[in-house]
C-alpha cells in the first residue's frame, strides 16, 4: 500500500521523493507519521512568538546569537530544557544512519525555535556548533519547508552527552528518502550547543 502525506504548515517536496520516503521507512517496519504533518504533538506550546524568553534556570543547553530579535541574556537567547520543551514537544519515528532500526525522537520544532527567537526574515542560514566545536551551516529553509527537529529524547529517553545529546538535529528521513543521503548526514549534528543566525 502507498501512502501519501499531506501537510499543511510545511511545503512538501516532490511528490516522488515523499512516497519514496514512505515506502523506505514502512519497508523498514517503522511507522508512518501519526498525523498530516508528518508528526505527533507531545505538550502544548506555552511559549511563541512575542513572548518573553525566560532566563533559564535550569542547565543551559542551547544559546541562539546572530540575527534575532528575542535575547533573554545580553544579546543571545539561552535556553534550558524546560523552556525549550515549552515552544511544544512534538514526535516522530524515523530511521538514522547511526542506528540499525528506527528512533522515535521527541523534541521541539526547529522552526518554532526561530520563530520564539524573532529570527530575521531575510536570514538564510543557521551555524550549528556542537559542544566539540564542529559546526555546519544548514539552510533556514530546511526548517521551513520540513519539520526538521532540535531532538531532547530519543525512544523516551532524555540523551546524554555520551548519546549525542543534550541536542541533535533530526530530519524527517521518514518522509522524504533525500534526507538519509550524505548530504543530509552531514547536517544532523548532534551534541549542539550554539546556534547563529545568519
Amino acid at each position: 500500500m502507498l501512502f501519501a502525506i499531506s501537510y499543511r504548515r510545511f511545503a512538501i517536496g516532490p511528490t516522488v521523493a515523499v512516497l519514496l520516503g514512505a515506502l523506505v521507512f514502512a519497508g523498514a517496519g517503522g511507522n508512518l507519521a501519526a498525523d498530516e504533518h508528518g508528526y505527533t504533538s507531545v505538550s502544548d506550546q506555552t511559549l511563541a512568538a512575542g513572548d518573553a524568553i525566560p532566563t533559564p534556570s535550569g542547565r543551559k543547553i542551547l544559546t541562539v546569537t546572530g540575527n534575532i530579535s528575542g535575547a533573554n541574556m545580553d544579546g543571545e537567547a539561552v535556553f534550558d530544557a524546560a523552556t525549550l520543551e515549552r515552544i511544544g514537544v512534538v514526535q516522530y519515528t524515523t530511521e538514522t544512519a547511526w542506528s540499525d532500526n528506527p528512533i522515535t525522537f521527541d523534541g521541539v520544532l526547529l522552526s518554532a525555535v526561530l520563530d520564539v527567537i524573532g529570527a530575521d526574515s531575510g536570514a538564510s542560514s543557521l551555524k550549528i556548533t556542537a559542544l566539540n566545536d564542529y559546526a555546519i551551516e544548514v539552510p533556514i529553509d530546511d526548517a521551513r519547508e520540513w519539520p526538521t527537529m532540535l531532538a531532547l529524547k530519543a525512544d523516551g529517553k532524555y540523551m546524554s552527552v555520551r548519546d549525542k545529546g543534550p541536542l541533535w538535529l533530526v530530519y524527517p528521513r521518514h518522509m522524504n528518502a533525500q534526507f538519509g543521503n550524505d548530504k543530509y548526514n552531514a547536517r544532523w549534528i548532534w551534541q549542539i550547543a550554539t546556534t547563529e543566525v545568519q
